[in-house]
């Protein structure tokens, strides 16, 4: 399904979304301004013309996530050209100014900045303290990459009307071609509070908001967009704000429903997605899943070395302790956390009562990370198991020596174990 409609030369409605906003521009730059409205408004109904044909869609991977915010993005910016026009109607704005910022934006549209700059000079000057216009320039400063100009215009819009949903979102766009996300963040929060209905603000927060751990804002945003916007980078993203907040029934629904749609995903995240609902199964004590996942994983990726190390958890779960071990051992030359492999690998040997080597790993995971007291007590363990007693107490007491409160149930066996041993 392509994004397009039949083109009907009497009919605004039937034209693309891209074709309204340029007839509405061009009509605008004639002073036709009825007309330009007709095209701005069906531009913004463009939103829920959007939606129905996500809804409806059988063929998915033809809509990528970057048409759909470019679509919203559209629509944004014929709502303010309908703004613009409410004030050429109140005459806050003189009909031949109105004319040159419509051929300005049309210019802009058409990526002849410099051109577009100079066309509405004289209405940005003379208009300097009208928000519309103000966010006018902006916007071609946003699309001419001047991160700066841009934001100093939104920012003036925003003293004149703090409340200006559209002046919130864009100062947020301008934000992020700043690379400042946490600024962006705040910036769309800000045009939410101020318009509920800016789904192009929303569709911006949510991935913000996963990258800053916000995961309930993301897991509502997602809520309202994909019902409406079912795309499989959504389902991906709100699957991973399940999995970060323990909601791992509802992160299994969502990556599976992304990798449904994997081909709507953005390289290298239909692996991801396998490695998160792998994670979301050991999770749930689904151990033959999990292990399936993260083969997946590391068929697509062989230098996945933390799926390898996970497989190789859910398949010690599974009592699959020579696959477990290959899998830690694999984990560790491809560089994965190397205490965490130790300790892991020690557990497995120490499950098959191959004691000497699982004591040598546990201390090559104290080594490594001292903090890890869980290494320490089953160091101790495997050496009371091999009956090297004297050792075994040693190691009891430097386990109790570091052990934290929450571990009453170890530590009251250790004590038992110093008591005993001699």
């Amino acid at each position: 399904m392509l994004l397009c409609f039949a083109v009907h030369a009497q009919s605004p409605g039937t034209k693309k979304p891209e074709s309204h906003f340029t007839e509405g521009l061009k009509a605008g730059q004639d002073g036709q301004f009825d007309r330009a409205g007709e095209h701005f408004r069906q531009t913004v109904a463009y939103r829920k013309t959007l939606q129905g044909m996500m809804l409806q869609r059988n063929d998915p991977g033809t809509l990528s996530l970057f048409t759909v915010v470019d679509q919203l993005e559209m629509a944004a910016k014929a709502a303010l050209c309908l703004n613009i026009l409410e004030d050429i109607k109140s005459k806050k704005i003189k009909k031949k100014e109105g004319k040159a910022l419509f051929k300005s934006l049309h210019l802009s549209d058409q990526s002849q900045f410099d051109a577009a700059l100079k066309e509405g000079d004289k209405a940005f000057r003379k208009y300097g303290e009208n928000p519309s216009v103000l966010l006018a320039r902006g916007q071609i400063y946003l699309a001419q990459t001047e991160a700066n100009a841009a934001l100093d215009d939104f920012r003036s819009a925003l003293e004149i009307d703090p409340a200006l949903g559209l002046a919130h979102y864009y100062l947020g766009r301008a934000y992020e071609l700043k690379e400042l996300p946490e600024m962006a963040f705040d910036a769309y929060n800000a045009a939410l509070a101020s318009d509920q209905l800016l789904a192009e603000a929303r569709i911006r927060r949510a991935p913000l908001a996963v990258l800053a751990g916000k995961f309930e804002t993301a897991i509502g945003d997602y809520n309202q967009l994909l019902p409406a916007l079912p795309h499989g980078m959504g389902f991906y993203h709100r699957g991973f704000a399940y999995l970060s907040t323990g909601n791992y029934s509802a992160a299994i629904a969502d990556l599976s429903a992304a990798l449904e749609l994997s081909a709507e995903l953005d390289l290298g995240k239909a692996v991801e997605a396998y490695y998160n609902r792998g994670g979301a199964y050991y999770q749930t004590g689904q151990y033959e899943l999990a292990v399936d996942d993260f083969y997946e994983v590391t068929e697509r990726d062989s230098t996945f070395a933390d799926a390898f190390y996970s497989r190789g958890l859910a398949y010690a779960e599974l009592q699959l302790y020579d696959e477990a071990l290959f899998d830690f051992t694999h984990a560790l030359t491809l560089g994965a956390d190397s205490a965490k492999c130790y300790f892991q690998r020690g557990r497995t040997y120490h499950k098959k009562r191959k004691y000497s080597v699982a004591i040598s790993d546990y201390q090559e995971a104290i080594a490594r990370d001292s903090g890890n007291t869980m290494a320490y007590y089953y160091k101790a363990f495997a050496l009371d198991e091999a009956s090297r007693h004297r050792q075994a107490r040693a190691a009891y007491r430097a386990y109790l020596d570091i052990a934290p409160e929450d571990q009453s149930e170890f530590i009251n066996y250790a004590k038992r174990r110093v008591r005993s041993l001699r």
